[in-house]
């Protein structure tokens, strides 16, 4: 008969091990076990009954051996040694060295100057820089998916329109903001996609309804300032824009007359960059065109530029390519859109139509004139109702403005001009 072994009260709480199932029988017999160790005992000698039935009691023996041994002490990692302080990277503006490499990125590799240049900034490219920058998205935008279901005469037309396209996307990119300021690239690509579409013909289509807004009327660089409004009005008829651009309400459109705030859809939820930012580009392209038929390209810049310094192959091509591009009037476009609140200005706007000051003459009662109108410099056809003794006019709007029949008092003869 096995002896019993006595069980130390330091060791009552831990695993007891039995080597055999005659082992385990014995030790349960022990007095000194509380209720809970003596059923766990029990569990245990069941266990090993169990296994050497299987005939695993040497295996089980085994493996509780193995678990027994004490585990090799961790070998300690050694010491790293200190840093040199000489060998961190520091900045030599906070040195107060001079830095490098134009002051943007010092010898470490650091962009450690305040004077970051955003290479998507046109107002700060030179002109090369610019042709350059416009080329590539030009490039990028007839790579898109919808040129490739252009069909044969659609793809004719927009090739033959790159001669004037070119400058145009130039002139846009710098001038074609909200007043008179840089577009950024994401808006200007946007222009372009709706403006290729339109020039080929093949129209502007949305999700939103079925067919093409001006398919079939490709717009030429001839258009006129009246047409595009038109088509402006045709586009807000088309899908309106949830609050109409000022100049468009009251405009009657196949019998329909547009609203400030249209009670029907779908609406253009774009911001107007749908159609109306679009037709309203190629508009300020043609007027640029025929203000430097009026003052010439060094004056025209000029004005532009506020002192003349922007010389571009980007202007001087914006201007001579618009002028040997082919004519054209056209219809088509999409709907109008309101004004561009995403471009922050860069430069501050001077009214398109400053021209005028610089060819202003006299007028005789009753002439057929246009008149300067609006925030955006707007030119509107008008007559002349009186001459006044100052040397001033009275102007009264005629048919085809959107204030037809308003009259203006003591107009300055700088915004009028003679209509064309």
């Amino acid at each position: 008969e096995a002896s019993r072994r006595p069980i130390p009260n330091g060791f009552r709480s831990t695993a007891f091990r039995a080597t055999s199932a005659d082992a385990v029988a014995t030790d349960v017999m022990t007095e000194e076990l509380s209720e809970y160790e003596l059923a766990r005992l029990e569990t245990i000698r069941k266990n090993q009954l169990a296994f050497e039935s299987m005939g695993l009691g040497d295996a089980v023996a085994g493996l509780r051996a193995a678990a027994s041994r004490p585990k090799l002490p961790k070998a300690r990692s050694k010491p790293r040694p200190a840093a040199d302080p000489s060998a961190r990277r520091s900045s030599r503006r906070l040195a107060g060295e001079a830095a490098v490499n134009g002051g943007l990125v010092d010898s470490d590799g650091e962009t450690d100057h305040p004077a970051y240049r955003d290479p998507n900034d046109v107002s700060a490219m030179t002109a090369p820089e610019l042709k350059a920058w416009c080329d590539a998205l030009r490039a990028d935008v007839l790579r898109m998916a919808w040129v490739e279901r252009l069909g044969e005469e659609e793809m004719r037309r927009l090739d033959g329109a790159q001669e004037w396209l070119a400058p145009f996307v130039i002139f846009t990119a710098r001038f074609g903001g909200k007043g008179e300021s840089s577009l950024s690239r994401q808006n200007l690509k946007s222009v372009l996609k709706q403006v290729f579409c339109l020039v080929s013909g093949a129209g502007v289509t949305t999700e939103k309804r079925g067919g093409a807004f001006g398919k079939g009327r490709p717009i030429g660089l001839g258009i006129q300032a009246e047409q595009v409004d038109a088509l402006r009005a045709e586009a807000q008829v088309w899908m309106p824009q949830k609050r109409a651009p000022e100049d468009l309400v009251g405009r009657t459109v196949g019998g329909e007359r547009i609203v400030k705030q249209p009670d029907r859809g779908p609406f253009d939820t774009s911001n107007g960059w749908l159609l109306n930012h679009p037709l309203m580009k190629i508009r300020l392209y043609c007027e640029h065109l025929d203000e430097l038929k009026e003052m010439g390209h060094e004056a025209t810049m000029r004005r532009l530029t506020g002192d003349g310094a922007w010389q571009a192959a980007g202007g001087d091509g914006a201007a001579r390519g618009g002028e040997s591009g082919g004519g054209g009037g056209g219809g088509g476009g999409e709907e109008n859109e309101e004004e561009d609140e995403e471009d922050a200005p860069l430069a501050k706007r001077r009214k398109p139509a400053a021209a005028a000051a610089a060819r202003a003459g006299t007028f005789s009662e009753g002439q057929r004139v246009e008149m300067l109108c609006g925030p955006r410099g707007r030119w509107e056809p008008a007559s002349i109702a009186d001459v006044n003794e100052d040397g001033t006019y009275d102007v009264a709007l005629a048919a085809g403005a959107a204030d037809a029949g308003k009259m203006f008092s003591e107009v300055e003869a700088a915004q009028i001009r003679l209509r064309a």
